[in-house]
């Protein structure tokens, strides 16, 4: 069982990036978990991973692939598409409208292309997502280029 110190620190660490793994966990909707529920399961995941994280990167990078790994296990498990759910908070800059616009043109992408762009859209740098991903930053770099000419072709035909 985790100790509780152990326990606070997971919880400190995913309070310090919430909005990162907010936008995350809405970026891969998943059927039978709400938002909450996914939350939950990430933080089980950071609680139980926290003692072996090594410092090789960023903990905002390594919470990052934490999270995302955890999602798409759940997400393997459904094996199906899912309609967009609403947005229960208001948005700040962009409409309501722009908003689920976004966010379809995301889940038009593969899960690989929409976890890299989150964490583009998240600032994370290229050294960065190649860390997560096991990829080159150049690799990452022409990735998130081809990624965002997508999404802006796939906003503009819709």
């Amino acid at each position: 069982m985790a100790s509780v110190d152990n326990k606070s620190e997971a919880l400190a660490v995913m309070e310090r990036h919430r909005g990162m793994l907010i936008k995350l966990i809405r970026a891969f909707p998943l059927k039978d978990m709400e938002e909450g529920d996914a939350w939950q399961e990430i933080y089980y995941q950071v609680q139980r991973a926290l003692p072996s994280f090594q410092e090789r990167s960023a903990i905002s990078t390594w919470l990052y692939r934490v999270a995302l790994n955890t999602l798409l296990h759940f997400r393997r498990k459904e094996q199906q598409v899912l309609p967009l759910r609403e947005n229960p908070e208001p948005a700040e800059e962009p409409t309501y409208a722009e908003t689920l616009l976004l966010q379809a043109a995301l889940l038009s992408l593969g899960e690989f292309d929409r976890g890299l762009i989150i964490m583009y859209l998240e600032g994370f740098s290229q050294k960065e997502m190649a860390e997560a991903f096991g990829i080159t930053p150049g690799h990452a770099g022409v990735q998130v280029h081809r990624i965002k000419k997508q999404l802006k072709s796939w906003i503009e035909t819709h």
